[in-house]
């Protein structure tokens, strides 16, 4: 991801979600650097903030694959990857192309 600009990237999560940390893997090895993780302790608090599952990737304060229609609280998000397969965490074409739309 060629860029002299660092692109803002939080990870949301619980601390019972299977696939959070392979996305923070992935994130990391795209912009080479880790992103700002917020862990979400209850359900008040994802409520508060519109957690729409974990993992959640915002990018510059943005959730590049928000879903009005989706449930808010302490789930495990789906992800439907470019070829239609659901997924626990966006692949890294996906993560790519949000990470360059942001720059």
């Amino acid at each position: 991801m060629p860029s002299d600009r660092a692109v803002n990237v939080e990870l949301r999560y619980f601390a019972g979600c299977p696939n959070w940390e392979t996305t923070c893997r992935l994130i990391e090895s795209i912009t080479g650097r880790p992103p700002v993780l917020r862990r979400v302790d209850t359900a008040a608090e994802a409520e508060a903030m519109g957690f729409s599952g974990s993992p959640t990737v915002i990018v510059e304060g943005v959730d590049p694959w928000a879903d009005q229609t989706s449930a808010v609280g302490l789930a495990c998000r789906i992800y439907r990857t470019p070829d239609g397969r659901m997924v626990g965490g966006p692949s890294e074409e996906m993560l790519t192309r949000a990470l360059d739309d942001r720059l």
